[in-house]
């Protein structure tokens, strides 16, 4: 398979996007399975994203959290980025592919244009249990002896720690 996407495609349905909409949101398929950080390549094309009017990107791939921010393009576009929120269920055999995020955006309007007027992330922890079966929990409602059950390095502390790291301004790690 031949990847036939190009930045003027994207421009072009962007900008057909701006004429019907008020308010785009891109979500792209990027970054290594195991990078903790956006890579140059990814900053380079969410930077390509916003300088064609983009205002909200979602990123996904990476099995690790990744920070969230602001890209501004040369124009002056600044864009909200959540460059990864990691692994919502699946198979982690890693202890901080465990920790994941839903992103909570409320995005308003008034009479001249639609805006993002709150954002926040809500950290999860994905669990696989005993018998194969996975579940979603709340960082907050989960606990040492549910991560233990599935890896006994888990450490709820180094979890949390992580969570500050990585995405501790959006979001309540405790």
């Amino acid at each position: 398979m031949i990847n036939t996407i190009t930045t003027k495609k994207i421009e072009d349905c962007v900008q057909k996007l701006k004429e019907e909409t008020d308010f785009v949101i891109v979500c792209m398929n990027w970054g290594g399975i195991k990078s903790s950080l956006p890579s140059k390549r990814q900053i380079y094309i969410a930077k390509i994203l916003a300088s064609y009017g983009v205002d909200l990107i979602i990123g996904n791939h990476p099995n690790f959290i990744q920070p969230v921010s602001f890209v501004q393009a040369k124009n002056g576009k600044r864009t909200l980025v959540f460059f990864s929120l990691g692994l919502l269920i699946g198979d982690n055999k890693n202890i901080f592919s465990t920790l994941s995020a839903l992103a909570n955006i409320v995005i308003s309007k008034d009479k001249d244009k639609a805006y993002i007027s709150s954002y926040s992330l809500i950290p999860i922890i994905n669990h696989k249990d005993k018998s194969g079966e996975y579940s979603a929990y709340k960082l907050s409602e989960y606990n040492e002896n549910l991560g233990k059950q599935v890896n006994k390095k888990f450490s709820l502390e180094k979890i949390r720690k992580m969570c500050y790291q990585r995405i501790g301004a959006f979001s309540y790690c405790d």
